[in-house]
């Protein structure tokens, strides 16, 4: 129901471009229409290419949608307010979608600092790494156990114990 127009819109011209090539053949053979023959072509014309415009606009709105989801991209904003109301309800989606992904985005991000500010000051050492040896999370009270303060890979810890690193 909330693409009508879209839909009314999309009928009527493939009615027109089917209607006016019917019209177009019984025009051409009389001699004293002419002018209405050659009316006819050019608004077919018309026709044809305003129906590939405006299907094509849609998609190309929601590719470019669809490409900032991809890309991340939640800075732009759709203005609901031009246009007619089919697009005015699309964009009117499209930002509520943004806006959605992007508070999903911001309370993610706070929940991670705070589960990394958490993990700094609790009181026992926590060290983890990756497959490859790399440090990822290094806490404070690991930082006074082992004496060493900045440490980015499990190979730095080798200098508390030599056979250490292959030890974790």
């Amino acid at each position: 129901m909330n693409y009508d127009r879209f839909s009314v819109a999309v009928i009527l011209q493939a009615f027109g471009i089917a209607l006016i090539p019917i019209i177009f053949t019984w025009t051409i053979v009389r001699e004293y229409t002419l002018i209405t023959s050659i009316s006819l072509v050019v608004i077919w014309l018309f026709m044809v290419f305003y129906l590939i415009y405006y299907v094509r606009r849609t998609n190309k709105e929601l590719a470019g949608f669809l490409r900032t989801l991809k890309h991340k991209d939640f800075t732009q904003k759709y203005i609901e307010e031009k246009g007619e109301k089919t697009f005015k309800e699309l964009y009117e989606a499209f930002n509520q979608i943004r806006k959605a992904i992007s508070q999903a985005k911001i309370e993610k991000e706070s929940e991670h600092h705070y589960f990394l500010n958490t993990i700094q000051h609790v009181g026992i050492g926590l060290i983890s790494f990756n497959e490859e040896g790399k440090i990822e999370i290094y806490n404070e009270a690991a930082s006074i156990i082992f004496s060493k303060k900045n440490v980015r890979k499990v190979q730095d810890l080798k200098t508390i114990k030599e056979d250490f690193a292959d030890f974790l």
